[in-house]
C-alpha cells in the first residue's frame, strides 16, 4: 500500500491505479485500496469507473469524509450531479455518523458555492 500510495503523492497515478487494483484484487475488503485506487483513477480521467471503485470505498469506509468527496468529485466529473451532491453531503455530515470532522470547515467554506452551482444545475436541467 505505501508504495502505491508515493506514486499516487509523486503524481504517479498510472503506477498508483496499477499497484492500487492489484491490492484490491487480493484484499477485496480493504477500503484504503479502493479509495486510493478510485482516486488515482478519477485524476486519470477515468471518472465512472472512479466512481465505481468509490461506492465500494465509501461503503467499506462510511466514516471516511475524504472518501465521500473523492466520490462526489468523481460522480460530477462524470455528470452525475445529484449523486455527487449527496456524495458531497456525506462527506460532511456529522449527525448521520459519517464524515470527516477535519474536512468539514473547509468542505462547507469552500464547497458551498460549487454545491450550490452543481444543484442549480441540476434543477435548471429539470
Amino acid at each position: 500500500m505505501s508504495e502505491a500510495a508515493a506514486h499516487f503523492a509523486a503524481g504517479r497515478h498510472a503506477q498508483a491505479a496499477e499497484l492500487a487494483r492489484g491490492l484490491c484484487l487480493r484484499h477485496e475488503g480493504f477500503g484504503p485500496a479502493h479509495k486510493l485506487l478510485g482516486s488515482a483513477l478519477h485524476l486519470l480521467g477515468e471518472h465512472g469507473e472512479a466512481a465505481r471503485v468509490l461506492r465500494l470505498a465509501a461503503a467499506l469506509l462510511p466514516r471516511d469524509g475524504q472518501t465521500w468527496s473523492n466520490l462526489g468529485n468523481a460522480l460530477s466529473a462524470a455528470g452525475e450531479q445529484a449523486e455527487a451532491i449527496a456524495a458531497h453531503r456525506q462527506a460532511v455530515e456529522p449527525a448521520a455518523g459519517r464524515g470527516d470532522a477535519a474536512l468539514q470547515p473547509g468542505l462547507r467554506a469552500a464547497g458551498a458555492g460549487r454545491a450550490c452551482r452543481s444543484a442549480g444545475a441540476v434543477l435548471a436541467g429539470l
